[in-house]
């Protein structure tokens, strides 16, 4: 609640009033600067917001206590139309829905700007108020410029005078309420950015008018939400996760950026309105686990699985799909020229090696390309699954993503039928840069007897061509380590390091003799 006065457009503002049948009293209402005198505060509100129309709501006896005191009070704002809205006491459930419906109808009536004055309602009209008020918001039927007011008549000071509270921040957290859930269980941004727009647009009047700020700007949440949204609705997975080297913030993660502005922000207004934080944990807890350094690797599998989950649970299962696949083949990758979409190594011709890998090797690839084929073709095939089926199979898919998290990936490690994975080199550096990779090794040789590779083996090395070929000649795998190293840099011991530096990566190759 506020004393400071929030201006709107004079001489196109509705105020709505509601009047009982009290015995009111001469009162001071004091909002920012100005205090004006009055029995009624319809009036006194009419002069602090400068309001061109006053429609007040009140029964039959009300009107015949009230009509000619509130006419009289009037009487020196020639220029304020004022009006008597005639409502039923509320005595059943179809008198209730009567009154609701007025209230609807004559806050419908503003078009520029709109006060609410709930001071004088009687029983259950400040909780109409409210509700209205929600409904209309819903039904984007208010002008954003509307404040709601009372004049606390309970809270008079030494001398009398009472302050007037501003109560529209409690409705805009309402707004924001709404559109926290929105976005958090649709992930659409926009009516979490209107009530922005609206906040914004009131600090500016404030400030026009020579008040002081009361929250930060949310200049940069309400963009970092959008960012987040549009990569989320449209499942741009290394602008989520890692940054895709694109756009106006240098392509950093999304995700971090919307965890950064919503800390920023949270630190500055919950002190302000404490409610808010509760929301503002909401949104960061949504985009929580989605950001890695890298689509390779473990920490990528991480934020796959995570945002497969976020997916899952707000039903979208078209999208839910899609991760799971590309999760699943980045398993599938030895390097990051694979995985990392969007950025200046990526190959996707590469990457097709490793979606053809994960193809070949992996149970669930057949299941999760027919489940999303399926829901990205709108079911345009012979026999197109049912909805359920599809909802169904897409959870078992994604809890299957998890269950499998860190096991190893068919062929670059043992299973328990025995094959193994080979690791040929004699250099400390190769070791060191494929235990940072995570790729496991059964047995690491400095040199290799081809006649020790069974069929269904792994053999990884940088091994001369007639060794390669007697090895794929055993029905092996050979992935051979390539590097794109420099003149400067041959003839010598290379670090873990430099082999990162100088492209160190798994290439499949097939080599045959003739």
């Amino acid at each position: 609640m506020t004393a400071a006065r929030e201006p709107l457009r004079q001489g196109e503002v509705t105020l709505v009033s509601f009047l009982g049948t009290g015995a009111y009293r001469d009162v001071a209402y004091r909002l920012g600067e100005r205090v004006v005198h009055s029995r009624y505060f319809a009036r006194a509100a009419a002069q602090l917001y400068g309001v061109a129309q006053v429609r007040v709501l009140a029964t039959d006896a009300a009107k015949h206590t009230h009509e000619q005191g509130l006419k009289d009070a009037f009487a020196d704002l020639p220029g304020v139309g004022l009006a008597f809205v005639t409502i039923r006491e509320g005595k059943n459930t179809d008198e209730l829905w009567e009154l609701f419906e007025v209230l609807v109808a004559e806050m419908k009536r503003a078009r520029s700007g709109l006060i609410l004055d709930i001071t004088h309602g009687y029983r259950s009209l400040p909780f109409f108020a409210a509700a209205a008020t929600a409904y209309l918001r819903a039904l984007e039927a208010l002008p954003d410029e509307m404040i709601v007011t009372y004049g606390g008549f309970e809270a008079r000071d030494a001398h009398g005078v009472a302050p007037v509270w501003e109560l529209t921040a409690f409705l805009d957290l309402l707004d924001w309420a709404h559109g926290v859930s929105v976005f958090t269980t649709t992930g659409l941004a926009d009516p979490l950015l209107a009530v922005f727009r609206r906040q914004n647009a009131r600090q500016k009047r404030r400030l026009a008018h020579g008040g002081a700020r009361r929250f930060p700007r949310t200049d940069a949440l309400s963009g970092a939400i959008e960012r987040f949204a549009d990569d989320f609705l449209t499942v741009r997975i290394a602008a989520m996760v890692c940054g895709d080297g694109q756009g106006k913030s240098g392509g950093r993660s999304s995700a971090v950026q919307l965890q950064e502005a919503v800390t920023r922000y949270g630190d500055e207004a919950g002190a302000l309105l404490p409610a808010l934080r509760p929301l503002l944990d909401r949104i960061e807890q949504f985009s929580s686990g989605l950001a890695a350094g890298s689509l390779f690797g473990p920490d990528a599998d991480r934020a796959l699985r995570t945002l497969a989950r976020r997916y899952l649970e707000q039903k979208r299962y078209a999208e839910a799909a899609i991760t799971l696949r590309e999760a699943w083949v980045s398993r599938y990758a030895t390097d990051p020229a694979q995985t990392n979409a969007g950025q200046a190594g990526f190959d996707p011709q590469r990457r097709r090696q490793a979606e053809a890998d994960w193809t070949e090797h992996c149970e669930a690839a057949k299941t999760i390309a027919d489940v999303r084929n399926d829901i990205q073709h709108g079911g345009f095939r012979k026999r197109p699954k049912p909805a359920a089926a599809l909802r169904d199979q897409t959870a078992e898919l994604v809890r299957g993503l998890d269950d499998t998290a860190g096991e190893r990936v068919p062929y670059l490690a043992s299973e328990a039928g025995g094959t193994t994975t080979w690791f040929v080199t004699r250099h400390s550096g190769a070791r060191q840069w494929a235990a940072r990779r995570g790729i496991r090794v059964d047995r690491q040789v400095e040199h290799l007897d081809p006649e020790a590779v069974g069929c269904g083996d792994t053999v990884i090395g940088s091994l001369p061509v007639h060794l390669a070929a007697a090895v794929c000649a055993r029905g092996a795998r050979y992935l051979h380590l390539s590097i794109d190293m420099p003149p400067a840099a041959r003839g010598r011991e290379l670090s873990a390091e430099e082999l990162e530096k100088y492209g160190a990566r798994l290439e499949a190759f097939s080599v045959m003799q003739e």
